[in-house]
């Protein structure tokens, strides 16, 4: 048994796994073992995986390509014997020290179940950039409203909180899978990101999160999902209207789907929906920032620039509009 398993499912990435593999490998943290969940992978992936010949390699082949939901959900019942599960993707790199900041932190602080951090994102035609995500739990639970709050494969997750909750990842979130299990997690244990650099996260055409953003009506509906369990598990009681707005400023894909959402319908949406998130544990002040961020965003995607000179301009929002565009650069 060892204290770390690092579950990570490939399909085809003979370009990139040996690279990820290695930074795993070289980690200053040694007792951790690499589940591979190969799943129908076409090229040669899995023979480079096998020319290893590490023995805390563990390669586990699919029947077939069963999809990246069924790998992580069969990876984590090859994990539950290790105390803690790590996500890595075959595409990815971790930085040496990644497991060992993570697992000081968990083994200091009982009460946090999910530990993620920041990344450096690069890739062909991407500018290089530290992408981030909020810190403390409140924090991070608030901001499931605009974003998802943890970046899957620099997460490191307290293996009996999945046991004991029975929490998996769900189908019913098809490419915002991780996104899903956060918030159904919610309650469970506390949530923290550190500001440290824990991964590099490339970029590229097969990235599923991309590719998938052509969809736009399924992401909509996918995100309406999400949006209802969200606020079912903060307990705020939104109108179909205020989920449809939200649900719509909060990507610029899905801007997309409504192009013509009023600046005085967002305001009253983002308004009421503060309010209403008073009465809760969350921080008021932050959503509205964020939401604010998404509507700039969402008006710009759409081409209406006057109607967001309009927004920025608006005195009720003076003070906020600097940290609303900061967080549309620094949380993504």
């Amino acid at each position: 048994m060892s204290l770390v398993s690092v579950l990570m499912p490939i399909y085809n990435q003979e370009n990139y796994i040996r690279e990820s593999l290695e930074s795993l490998l070289s980690q200053t943290m040694t007792d951790l073992e690499i589940v591979v969940i190969n799943d129908g992978s076409t090229d040669s992936s899995l023979d480079i995986i096998n020319s290893y010949g590490d023995k805390r390699i563990k390669v586990y082949s699919n029947e077939g390509n069963k999809g990246l939901i069924y790998s992580l959900n069969r990876g984590i019942e090859l994990c539950q014997d290790s105390k803690y599960i790590a996500r890595l993707d075959g595409d990815d790199i971790a930085l040496p020290d990644r497991l060992q900041k993570q697992v000081n932190i968990l083994n200091a602080n009982s009460e946090v179940g999910l530990l993620g951090g920041s990344s450096i994102v690069f890739g062909d035609n991407v500018k290089t950039r530290i992408s981030s995500r909020p810190i403390e739990n409140r924090d991070i639970i608030t901001s499931f409203i605009a974003m998802n709050s943890f970046s899957h494969p620099t997460m490191l997750i307290r293996t009996e909180i999945l046991l004991k909750s029975g929490k998996r990842y769900s189908t019913d979130f098809p490419k915002y899978e991780d996104y899903g299990l956060w918030i159904d997690l919610i309650g469970t244990c506390e949530f923290k990101n550190i500001s440290d650099v824990l991964i590099r996260y490339r970029r590229h055409a097969n990235n599923i999160t991309k590719s998938y953003k052509e969809d736009i009506s399924k992401n909509f509906h996918v995100f309406n999902r999400l949006l209802a369990l969200y606020i079912d598990k903060i307990e705020c009681d939104l109108t179909q209207d205020e989920k449809y707005i939200i649900s719509v400023i909060t990507s610029k894909s899905r801007a997309r789907y409504d192009e013509n959402v009023s600046i005085d319908h967002i305001r009253s949406v983002i308004n009421s929906y503060c309010l209403k998130i008073k009465k809760t544990n969350m921080n008021a002040s932050l959503a509205k920032e964020l939401l604010l961020g998404k509507a700039i965003m969402y008006l710009r995607e759409t081409n209406r620039n006057v109607d967001m000179i309009k927004l920025i301009g608006n005195p009720s929002y003076y003070g906020i509009i600097a940290n609303a565009i900061r967080h549309i650069y620094q949380w993504r």
